[in-house]
């Protein structure tokens, strides 16, 4: 009698186990978006205007969310215990991680309905700027209220760059403060557009005296974001106009304009803006 005990205890003990060994593996495996590029910005909210409220490097993961009803072109990850959001390229990829999921990336908010809309830029103005620029390439096109901006997908110098916006009636990219700074970030990213891309500032009439393509001194706009190092240069005295960095989290560099103190012709794709009228 006392070896049938035995016997259902230790197959108790054995059931019980089974049930903890499971239950942990079902904990340690969660979902995960991996990033395999360089940078990736996690948005506060699923839109192009939203602000980056941190960064995914090379082969990073984070806890994966499957949000109903959210935008295809996003994907919600655990970010500092609320819901970040990733935009999909081929480089981001859901897999199954192991281990429990990292205590700031547990989600203890619910999304907001009003936070999961079903386009992401304004209708209205987004097609009065297809429409004033011609296009039906959207991807290139974006606003944020206030001006169209057209990523140009053609490589020239900053001074053909600038003559073309002007001759379309706009001007070479301004950015005044670091909420645009974020919304070109995005939109550069979103197109997947790595390499430096012409904005309208320049210092072509007296060194350091910066100035946009509209006119109005950086002294006047007052952000700025330059990368550290740009002094660090032999040719820093002939550098007059400026590139903006999606690989340096959009910090701006200073370059040549054309490319004749490094003996080789220098051509960027660019990014022209057009004002949005009162009433479009």
């Amino acid at each position: 009698m006392g070896y049938k005990v035995n016997q259902v205890r230790d197959r108790m003990q054995q059931w019980l186990l089974a049930v903890v060994l499971f239950s942990t593996a079902i904990e340690a495996d969660y979902k995960c978006l991996c990033s395999y590029q360089n940078v990736t910005g996690i948005l506060e909210q699923p839109t192009n205007t939203s602000k980056v409220n941190g960064y995914m490097y090379t082969t990073d993961c984070r806890a994966y969310f499957d949000i109903p009803g959210l935008d295809e072109a996003y994907a919600a990850v655990g970010n500092e215990n609320k819901y970040g959001y990733i935009r999909r390229t081929s480089d981001t990829l859901i897999q199954t991680c192991l281990g429990s999921i990292p205590q700031e990336q547990h989600v203890t908010t619910t999304p907001d309905p009003t936070t999961v809309p079903a386009t992401t830029t304004n209708l209205s103005n987004q097609a009065y700027c297809t429409s004033l620029l011609r296009t039906s390439n959207t991807r290139y096109v974006t606003n944020n209220g206030i001006f169209c901006y057209e990523y140009v997908n053609r490589s020239v110098s900053w001074e053909a760059a600038r003559n073309d916006c002007r001759n379309r009636s706009g001007n070479l990219l301004e950015i005044e403060s670091g909420a645009t700074n974020d919304f070109i970030y995005n939109f550069i990213g979103n197109i997947q557009y790595l390499h430096p891309i012409w904005i309208g500032l320049h210092d072509q009439i007296n060194e350091e005296a910066w100035m946009w393509d509209t006119g109005i001194p950086l002294t006047k706009t007052k952000y700025t974001n330059w990368v550290p190092s740009r002094y660090v240069d032999q040719y820093h005295a002939t550098e007059d106009c400026c590139v903006f960095l999606w690989n340096r989290l959009g910090q701006w560099d200073d370059v040549d304009c054309d490319g004749r103190s490094y003996n080789e012709f220098t051509s960027k794709a660019y990014i022209c803006q057009f004002k949005i009228p009162a009433t479009p």
